[in-house]
């Protein structure tokens, strides 16, 4: 069964895979990357304090213990960016493979979990004219690549009430950028500049999930400054004079601290509300111990809900499947070039579909957001988002006579 719906997925993400561009991903390591299960992005991006035991949740490592049975999730990402500038607009389209999960329970509130998610993206190609010494010239900058964490969780409860989490991450990536300046005078030396950027290190997430009282959940995730090397190679080009040069230089990125605290509450069995409240550090960016100017400090609350009237398998496929919206907004992690803050509003929707007798679930979400203001920040994203997530369970270790 699992292996049924992992060639499906893998078809539908070979016949989808493209790139997308957006200037605001020249910043840094890259824009942020929604790590969000579909379940989660079909709620506004609720996860810390949202356990199930059909969903792999990849923000709070306490809420694995809800899962019953051996399970592999695997994620699919697409976004549309319809960017707008005083100079004009344009559109680009992004769409990939999202990562995946595991989690194996080993009985009595204990389990592990494994996987791979993308956490930056960057994404650009930038051109504009200049002069030098009366003589025009343009100048273009291309940004390919991105940061990823590969992770491995433990996680545990004491007396069904409190459960905690420990998710070890090692990060990793490739950061491209090309630099070319082209004269308009042929007498003029044209220059061809690579610099690509490996980084890794290791990180980690503490989560907790307690139960106060029936129906009710409050959770809580902390993750500390990480330290990436950075190792970057610099290959320059002069064309006319054919002259060549390679350069290694070592240095480090530091990456910000994350924290947040959410709440969920079941109500007449069959509708959870929830919210939370995320804040990234993204001041404390630095790379090769030089701040990031303008950053700007991340405050992300979110609400949302789902209904779903059973989870009995015996019941019919309309009163399994789980409904789901939310609402998101939080200003983006820069400031535009004149200080302000550039805001960001979604809404979601989605759909969680059983199926094989709730072995398996299909999720799907649907976001549409918007980024930044043209009057205000000079710059407007409309943005669309589909997440789509297959995921598997079966009984393993099971004893037989």
């Amino acid at each position: 069964m699992l292996k049924r719906l992992t060639i499906f997925f893998i078809t539908i993400i070979l016949s989808n895979l493209t790139m997308g561009q957006t200037i605001l991903s020249s910043r840094g390591a890259g824009t942020p990357f929604p790590i969000n299960s579909a379940r989660s992005m079909g709620m506004g991006s609720l996860s810390i304090a949202m356990s199930d035991p059909m969903t792999i949740n990849q923000i709070n490592p306490a809420a694995l213990y809800r899962v019953p049975n051996t399970r592999i999730s695997l994620e699919y990402f697409m976004e549309q960016n319809s960017f707008e500038t005083e100079a004009g607009k344009t559109t680009s389209r992004y769409s990939n493979f999202n990562g995946f999960s595991f989690v194996l329970p080993l009985g009595s509130g204990l389990g592990f979990s494994t996987g791979l998610t993308p956490i930056t993206r960057m994404e650009y190609d930038l051109a504009f004219n200049g002069m030098n010494g009366g003589m025009p010239y343009t100048k273009s900058i291309e940004g390919t690549g991105g940061l990823n964490a590969f992770f491995m969780s433990m996680f545990f409860t004491i007396k069904e009430k409190f459960a905690v989490g420990f998710s070890w991450r090692y990060i990793f990536g490739n950061l491209k950028e090309i630099w070319n300046v082209k004269y308009d005078n042929s007498e003029f030396i044209e220059s061809y500049d690579t610099f690509t950027t490996n980084n890794n290190g290791f990180g980690y997430t503490l989560g907790v999930l307690y139960s106060p009282i029936k129906n009710m959940e409050i959770g809580f995730i902390y993750s500390p400054q990480i330290n990436l090397n950075n190792d970057t190679e610099t290959y320059a080009t002069y064309f006319s004079l054919l002259d060549l040069s390679n350069i290694e230089t070592s240095g480090s990125i530091q990456y910000p601290s994350i924290w947040g605290v959410g709440a969920s509450h079941r109500i007449f069995k069959t509708i959870q509300l929830g919210a939370e409240y995320t804040r990234t550090n993204w001041t404390d960016l630095e790379i090769n111990e030089n701040k990031v100017v303008r950053t700007n400090d991340s405050h992300k609350l979110a609400i949302g809900f789902e209904i779903r009237k059973t989870l009995n398998p015996n019941a019919s496929l309309l009163e399994r499947i789980a409904y789901r919206m939310g609402y998101s907004t939080q200003p983006y992690f820069y400031h535009d070039i004149a200080g302000n803050d550039i805001k960001e509003h979604w809404i979601s929707a989605g759909l969680g579909i059983p199926l094989f007798h709730n072995a398996s679930q299909v999720d799907i979400a649907f976001q549409y957001g918007v980024r930044g203001h043209l009057k205000t920040n000079g710059i407007k994203e409309n943005l669309m988002r589909l997440n789509l997530s297959v995921s598997g369970g079966e009984r393993w270790f099971i004893q037989r006579y």
